[in-house]
């Protein structure tokens, strides 16, 4: 899903178990802490997973991409192996250094390739393997004026190749729009109303054919996370988004990225990583929770 790398780099990755929660009015949690002893190791703000959550592919804000197997048992993640972990190259085949870094979103097209979207300078672009340099789809004028930590976050494809991005920013009207790339071109698609002090983090399009957005909120006792979702179809949403998860106040780390794959028994999961800022009161954690149909 995600190209065969041409180098390989042997790591220690250590995955401490911490079993399963449930909040008030959750769905089963099963939430995971993942660490490395690495200093390139943390910030990671958006994940993909292969279609049997199987894999993994996340980015970090330093410029960091880490392909991982996942080792399951009775659906539980017991053992993560990292495939590949390397620095992102820009569109001249450069390691991505300063202000350029900082990808947020993660999203695969058709096997061939897989596109980011960046928060510092707000931009999209696409590579075919890890190690590929990347390649610039055209920079708006809506970006541009998107507020510099407050700008790209999420990105989502659907199977029409569409991207749709969306800043962690609420308009003047209370609403997120859409930012949808096709025909090779930039437009501003349907929008969503935000509500209860949450913004767009993570955003996928799940194996029913809806997209899903995952919100975050700065509470007082910590982070609050919730997944919600709506009917989709050509670049558009329509709907008022279920809420189909929310979290308790304080009980999960900086969740920023979410991908959606199916079992086969056909129940739904999403899976979610957290960004923990390189901060050492702060955790990599892999959230995994059962979506209601």
């Amino acid at each position: 899903m995600f190209g065969n790398p041409r180098r390989w780099l042997a790591l220690c990755a250590a995955l401490l178990l911490c079993g399963s929660a449930t909040g008030a009015g959750e769905a089963p949690v099963r939430v995971f802490e993942w660490t490395i002893d690495a200093p390139w190791f943390g910030g990671f703000s958006g994940i993909e997973i292969s279609d049997d959550g199987a894999f993994i592919l996340t980015v970090g804000d330093r410029g960091v991409i880490l392909a991982a197997s996942l080792q399951r048992e009775k659906g539980l993640i017991t053992a993560i192996d990292v495939d590949y972990a390397g620095l992102l190259k820009d569109h001249k085949g450069r390691d991505l250094q300063g202000y350029w870094t900082d990808p947020e979103g993660i999203a695969a097209r058709d096997n061939s390739e897989f596109c980011l979207a960046f928060e510092g300078i707000a931009r999209v672009v696409c590579h075919e393997t890890p190690e590929t340099d990347a390649r610039m789809l055209p920079r708006p004028h809506a970006f541009r004026a998107l507020p510099s930590n407050r700008s790209l976050e999420a990105l989502a494809v659907d199977d029409d190749g569409r991207l749709i991005a969306l800043a962690e920013h609420v308009d003047d009207s209370g609403r997120i729009p859409f930012f949808v790339w096709t025909d090779e071109a930039w437009s501003i698609g349907s929008s969503v109303a935000a509500s209860d002090g949450y913004i767009p983090v993570g955003a996928d399009i799940g194996p029913d054919g809806r997209f899903y957005i995952l919100e975050r909120a700065l509470r007082m006792v910590g982070f609050q996370s919730r997944l919600r979702r709506w009917d989709y179809a050509d670049g558009a949403v329509s709907g008022t988004g279920d809420i189909v998860w929310e979290s308790s106040k304080g009980s999960h780390d900086n969740l920023e990225g979410v991908a959606l794959w199916k079992k086969p028994s056909g129940q739904i999961w999403a899976t979610m990583i957290s960004d923990d800022n390189f901060r050492f009161f702060q955790r990599t954690e892999i959230v995994e929770i059962p979506v209601p149909d």
